[in-house]
């Protein structure tokens, strides 16, 4: 018995060519369909075709894979970005400069801050012939000024005469301080200028800066009875001299009752600190 042959029509061939496109499309479409659901599982991102995610039981905590309860994302502190704040780094502190030291000078021993009772004792009023004077803390311009535009006629007591400064205080503020000479009108002469010279006595005067009065004739003597300055007029007894060769003068402060040593010639020096207005004896 013969094969039968089948005879294809064109439109035969026209169907199996559609039908086979249409298979192949539908095989490409599940093949992508399948890839695309296998990249969003591995990327943790939502299932093809989900939108949005499914409400989460904030009640209950989720459990990772190890079967371990895991912090619900309500439970995490926001950080700052979270609420809005960018975080600024702290910047790191700057190492701080090595401070300079400072020298300090010595002060100078012949500023006073107060008189002593020496001083109290042979005081002499006056008042301001100046106007807006300044009162400084030492005898000469660098010195820092402790009371400013102080006015003409305000009283003072004068103490002592410093190279051309009054060391005084200013009765009004209660305060102690020096101020020009020139600025100073003086009520009597200051050192006891116009006190008679007693009998048996050489009347002398102060010339260098200042002086300490002394018990005895020696420098090394720490019964110091006050410094005296420049221009302080003293009656002086007599002279004597230490093993070191200092000339000491026996000396009363005029204007006062205070009496005692002042150097007058450090050894080896031939300049007097104390001019006498004759010759004073040696020590009797």
């Amino acid at each position: 018995m013969g094969k039968r042959k089948i005879k294809i029509t064109p439109q035969g061939y026209l169907v199996i060519a559609a039908t086979a496109i249409l298979l192949i499309a539908i095989i490409v479409i599940i093949c992508v369909l399948s890839c695309d659901s296998c990249k969003g599982e591995e990327s943790g991102g939502l299932p093809v075709g989900q939108t949005t995610l499914p409400p989460t039981d904030t009640t209950q905590p989720s459990l990772d894979p190890s079967g371990l309860p895991t912090a619900s994302p309500s439970t995490q502190t926001p950080t700052p970005s979270d609420v809005g704040i960018t975080a600024t780094p702290s910047p790191s502190p700057s190492p701080s400069p090595s401070p300079t030291p400072t020298v300090s000078s010595s002060p100078d021993p012949n500023v006073l801050s107060e008189p002593t009772s020496a001083m109290k004792a042979a005081a002499v009023s006056g008042k301001l012939k100046k106007d807006n004077v300044n009162m400084r803390q030492g005898p000469s311009t660098s010195h820092a000024v402790i009371a400013s535009n102080i006015k003409i006629n305000s009283v003072v007591t004068v103490y002592v005469l410093d190279n051309g400064w009054y060391f005084l205080k200013l009765n009004a503020l209660n305060k102690y301080g020096y101020i020009r000479q020139d600025m100073i009108a003086l009520d009597r002469p200051l050192g006891g200028g116009e006190v008679e010279t007693p009998a048996g006595t050489v009347r002398g005067k102060i010339t260098a800066s200042a002086l300490v009065l002394r018990s005895s004739p020696q420098i090394s003597d720490d019964n110091k009875q006050g410094n005296f300055y420049k221009d302080q007029v003293v009656f002086i007894s007599y002279q004597e001299s230490d093993s070191s060769g200092n000339v000491f003068y026996y000396v009363q402060i005029a204007g006062t009752d205070i009496k005692g040593y002042l150097c007058a010639k450090k050894a080896g020096e031939s300049a007097y600190m104390i001019s006498a207005s004759g010759t004073v004896p040696n020590k009797p």
